[in-house]
């Protein structure tokens, strides 16, 4: 075949479905490339990228699959993102950036994604940014602002995958 394809399992259907929504065109961000706008065949379990993914990955690549405003981020596992790069260019340390990417996963222990995310709204310039957290606590307040943040963590968004070329 000379044309790549993503696919996957039937038990992977629903985070799959989260990412490429059945019926819903996507564009898609391939290491830093727009390459148009694509569709999941949900019959065939795949969504074709086309030679791109060929010329860029390897049989056995493992991949990063990122949706993020309705764009959807595909990158070597561990290769710089063109989102970190938009991030950097708006004065936000890649520690910080990493921190709040590990830290959103973290389910166990939220309270480091809290504060995380408080130190990214001061960078920000939201300056009087507490944290507060707790139960039946606000997780984070902007006074000067009158803004209330409650965060969330999720175990689930990010899917990595094996790429198939051939």
């Amino acid at each position: 075949m000379s044309y790549g394809c993503i696919r996957w399992l039937k038990e992977d259907d629903k985070k799959f479905k989260e990412i490429f929504p059945e019926g819903e065109e996507v564009e898609i961000i391939l290491e830093g490339e727009n390459i148009g706008r694509k569709r999941a065949d949900w019959n065939m379990r795949r969504i074709s990228i086309g030679k791109k993914l060929k010329e860029k990955y390897n049989d056995g690549d493992i991949v990063e699959i990122l949706r993020q405003n309705n764009k959807i981020y595909i990158n070597k596992k561990g290769r710089k993102s063109i989102v970190k790069s938009t991030e950097e260019s708006i004065g936000i340390k890649l520690p910080l950036i990493e921190e709040l990417r590990e830290n959103q996963r973290n389910s166990d222990n939220p309270t480091l994604f809290e504060k995380s995310l408080t130190e990214a709204f001061k960078i920000l310039g939201f300056n009087d940014a507490k944290h507060l957290g707790g139960k039946d606590e606000a997780d984070i307040i902007i006074k000067s602002f009158k803004i209330v943040i409650d965060a969330k963590t999720t175990k689930e968004g990010v899917i990595m995958v094996k790429c198939i070329t051939s």
